[in-house]
């Protein structure tokens, strides 16, 4: 977050509310996906179901697992995104050029 204001503050741009509940969002979106991973891969999702009488398959497993790495992978996207826009205008706005990172990649 303070990167992002920084590099709008730098290309003489005021942050924008909507972009800043994007960017937080993004960052529980992410540590949320990382949690459900966890708890799949270590069987604490199954033996939550178990407890409360819900029958979980393996392929309800799976379905969980491959959620939570799309949560993971679109909040990453997002985060990467938002900042490397921010970048890139304070970069266009810069007298002095600003070292140019490599894009991202996912």
């Amino acid at each position: 977050m303070a990167f992002h204001v920084l590099c709008l503050a730098a290309a003489k741009q005021s942050p924008v509310l909507s972009q800043a509940i994007e960017l937080v969002i993004s960052a529980v979106g992410a540590s949320g996906g990382i949690k459900i991973c966890r708890y799949v891969l270590s069987g604490q999702l199954t033996e939550a179901f178990k407890r409360n009488s819900v029958p979980l398959s393996e392929e309800d497993v799976i379905y969980f697992l491959v959620g939570a790495f799309a949560l993971i992978w679109l909040s990453i996207d997002t985060i990467t995104r938002r900042l490397w826009a921010a970048y890139r205008a304070a970069r266009s706005s810069s007298p002095v050029p600003l070292p140019v990172p490599p894009p991202p990649t996912l």
